[in-house]
């Protein structure tokens, strides 16, 4: 039998690193594999050696050890193949300096949100050595993701995790890391502001259910139009003009939450300056300084600003009858509230914003108190019965409502549970007595008629609403209206007195003044014929 000989052509081999980087006395190990019988690593057959062994030695199985600065190549022979690697043996590291400080606490990262978590080896000399090695692990890859390459820590589920960081002869570095909510709230969606007033929004962290978690980091806040409200990095707001601004909390990770801010003067009022009545707003120090806030083609008068000053309950004639209306208390936004076919208005606020006492008056009926809620739901009568019951205002506590009712024969003063019950009069004199209103402390003030020759107007204090009462002003013409400022320190008041009987044209006039009694009142500008009613702090 003829035999020929066979040659057999040895397996590609290969390197498992082509550049090793290492520190003095640092170590890392070059494996030779065969990539054709799925890098199959060959144990035997091979000779190693470093072109220059004061930088890096390497061992028969191919441990590099690195033994001081500089640059060499190690080189692998064997099965009749050559094969290098290029070997860095960089500074020593002396220090490890990490950012942030593990000793800071623990890192709290929103889901989804990312944050720059680094560790850089220093040089004796404070330089930095990009070259060494640091290793990075993470506990919980569901948790969180870290990119070492853009130095960037990525929050991926709710939960606590850890993150370590890894340098040759230093102490492992460790952070723990909470992953929170990354949803983005505030702690109020409208918000009220007097002119020159600061509050403040406070930012937070939501669950899947809107339940705050936490307090939110690192935000960019922004107003607009910031001419109405400025806000600072911290959330502080500062009212600068009346009208209505969106302020904005924006997060890193792209999550952002807003809120309405309204901003308004101290004084509302309805006027017909601009032709029909409308609703108008003043700063009570300033002269001259009406401003419309929903002054159209219908009637808008009896304004109410919300303990909260963000919406308005006023009455309205734009659907025919005067109806309940409510709206932003920049004008925008008008809500109908009630439909029925006489007329509703006088609203006044329960002081925890989520009620309003009103006059409702149907055809051939004497007026009666009703309450609802300001979306129009749960209407129901509060007062019944003759000589009717109106002009009602809300005790502080929220818990009762002073009013006029004439249902003694007279027009006398009247006080009565909100949530209903029995009414109890507070006043019995002869004199038509009107405009409850009460203090922050309890105290109520009235209007009363002067009686005798004066056709003019006395203002009343009582002690809570009980006992005689003392007077706090008088004045020559009629008050037509009275209110409260919400400190309790200032009065507004209307009168009026006929300018040409003959024509009835009644001139009107408009003060504010402290409430003390020895106080000089103040008295705003109004244009010629012009006529104002209902002024309301």
């Amino acid at each position: 039998m003829a035999t020929a000989p066979v040659e057999v052509a040895a397996a590609e081999i290969a390197l498992s690193k082509s550049r090793v980087v290492l520190g003095p006395q640092e170590s890392d190990t070059l494996r030779v594999l065969v990539p054709g019988q799925g890098h199959r690593e060959i144990r035997g057959g091979i000779r190693w050696q470093s072109s220059d062994t004061a930088v890096a030695r390497v061992g028969p199985t191919g441990i590099v050890n690195g033994l001081s600065p500089g640059r060499t190549e190690v080189v692998a022979v064997g099965f009749g193949q050559t094969h290098a690697a290029a070997v860095l043996v960089h500074r020593e590291a002396k220090t490890l300096v990490v950012t942030p400080r593990p000793t800071a606490g623990a890192i709290q990262l929103p889901a989804g949100a990312a944050r720059r978590v680094t560790a850089v080896a220093e040089a004796a000399d404070s330089t930095p050595i990009p070259e060494a090695r640091i290793s990075w692990g993470v506990g919980d890859t569901a948790v969180v993701a870290y990119d070492p390459a853009k130095g960037e820590l990525t929050g991926r589920a709710v939960g606590n995790t850890t993150l370590t960081a890894r340098l040759h002869e230093f102490e492992p570095v460790e952070w723990t890391v909470e992953v929170i909510p990354g949803t983005l709230g505030l702690d109020r969606q409208r918000v009220g502001l007097g002119l020159g007033q600061r509050d403040s929004l406070r930012a937070v962290l939501l669950d899947d259910t809107g339940k705050a978690v936490g307090a939110a980091p690192e935000l960019q806040w922004s107003s607009d139009p910031a001419a109405v409200v400025r806000v600072s990095p911290g959330g502080t707001i500062d009212g600068l003009r009346p009208g209505h601004a969106v302020i904005t909390a924006a997060a890193p990770w792209g999550k952002r939450a807003t809120a309405d801010v309204f901003v308004v003067s101290d004084l509302f009022l309805a006027s017909n300056r601009g032709g029909g009545f409308g609703i108008y707003q003043v700063r009570s120090t300033v002269a001259d300084t009406l401003r419309p806030v929903l002054a159209d083609s219908f009637g808008n008068i009896q304004p109410s600003l919300s303990p909260d000053r963000t919406r308005i309950a006023f009455s309205s004639n734009r659907a025919g009858s005067y109806d309940l209306y409510v709206m932003d208390s920049d004008g925008g936004e008008p809500r109908r509230l009630t439909t029925d076919p006489g007329d509703e208005g006088e609203p006044t606020w329960t002081p925890d914003n989520l009620g309003i006492v009103y006059t409702a008056t149907s055809r051939g009926e004497p007026p009666q108190l009703h309450t609802l809620h300001p979306d129009g739901k749960s209407a129901q009568p509060l007062t019944s019965g003759a000589g009717g019951s109106h002009s009602a205002t809300v005790a502080p506590d929220g818990r009762t409502v002073a009013f006029v009712s004439a249902r003694d024969g007279n027009q006398e003063i009247y006080v009565m549970p909100v949530a209903g019950g029995e009414a109890r009069r507070v006043t019995r004199t002869n004199r038509r007595e009107s405009y409850p209103r009460f203090l922050p402390n309890g105290d109520l003030l009235f209007a009363v008629e002067r009686g005798g020759r004066s056709k003019g107007s006395r203002v009343v204090r009582l002690a809570g609403t009980e006992g005689e009462g003392s007077t706090v002003l008088e004045t020559e013409e009629p008050i037509g209206g009275l209110a409260v400022s919400r400190d309790g320190v200032r009065l507004a008041y209307v009168v009026g007195r006929l300018a040409e009987a003959a024509k009835g044209r009644v001139l009107f006039r408009l003060f504010v003044r402290p409430l003390d009694a020895e106080a000089t009142p103040s008295e705003l500008t109004l244009r010629p014929g012009e006529q104002v009613a209902s002024p309301s702090f």
